[in-house]
């Protein structure tokens, strides 16, 4: 459309404002890649994350969600990435290890989502990874602005495949918002967005935050628990989606794309879980079992 082309001629490449990279090859992912809970934890930086130490948390991409997640794996740093290198690995773009940085998935059929990165990660060449050049424009902004529905009209004209290296994600055109409170509201969104898929992927076992299991609660009955689990669940998954939807509006206006677009997200497309019974007691058997 005339707008979205014009839309092109105003703003600027993504890539003038954060610096798309591609991480490392290991050469040897059975020996090098670990799930966090395979090795030792005192031997990770998970718990101790400016502690750079033998296994380092690791961004391998993962499934399609955004905002938070996909924080499985650690990589063998070793003694300052020695033994990788003695072993062919190819470590590139050492210039920004360990600093923070907005992740994607690069092959996904449901699109591609954005999520945050702290410091003291390295990361992979599987999945994407933006790093801001803190010239003009806040990480929060372009996170917002990459999981809306704006950005996925742009990225089916940039690569209408399955696959989105870095090239396309550097060609997404950036409007930059001059209205300092709608910047504002849009960074206290999605902080919030940020915060519910915390909360999301830190329920279950597999994340190295994980606390306690949701169903062990001070509520006589585990039918009861699960109720009070479902309803949290419930809360947790509107409240993503209404979050997601107003950060769609305010970004459909920036961009001028109000008769090509509407705000409305679909379920299948807000990745924080629903309750499901048979997963939930399963995992609560298990627990107990542990």
């Amino acid at each position: 459309s005339k707008e979205l082309l014009n839309d092109f001629r105003q703003g600027k490449s993504a890539s003038e404002y954060a610096f798309p990279k591609q991480g490392m090859s290991t050469c040897d992912v059975n020996r090098f890649t670990k799930y966090w809970f395979e090795v030792l934890s005192y031997d990770t930086n998970i718990f101790d994350k400016t502690n750079i130490k033998k296994w380092v948390r690791y961004n391998k991409g993962g499934n399609f969600r955004k905002w938070y997640g996909n924080r499985e794996y650690v990589v063998y740093w070793g003694e300052n990435g020695d033994s990788l290198s003695s072993n062919g690995a190819l470590l590139r773009n050492r210039d920004v290890y360990f600093q923070p940085f907005l992740a994607w998935t690069k092959i996904s059929s449901a699109g591609t989502g954005f999520r945050k990165f702290e410091d003291y990660f390295l990361f992979d060449g599987a999945g994407g990874s933006l790093f801001n050049k803190n010239c003009g424009i806040e990480s929060n902004y372009l996170l917002g602005m990459l999981n809306s529905k704006v950005n996925t009209l742009i990225l089916n004209l940039i690569s209408p495949t399955l696959n989105f290296n870095e090239n396309h994600i550097g060609s997404i055109p950036i409007l930059k918002c001059e209205d300092q409170k709608v910047i504002e509201n849009i960074s206290t969104i999605v902080n919030h967005a940020v915060d519910l898929s915390k909360l999301d992927w830190d329920a279950f076992e597999t994340s190295w935050d994980f606390q306690y299991h949701p169903l062990l609660c001070k509520i006589p009955t585990i039918a009861e628990a699960f109720e009070q689990w479902k309803t949290e669940c419930d809360d947790r998954f509107n409240q993503l989606k209404t979050n997601e939807e107003e950060l769609n509006r305010i970004f459909i206006d920036i961009y001028g794309l109000q008769d090509e677009l509407t705000p409305e997200v679909e379920d299948k497309d807000v990745t924080v879980r629903k309750v499901d019974l048979g997963r939930d007691i399963r995992s609560f058997i298990s627990y107990a079992v542990g």
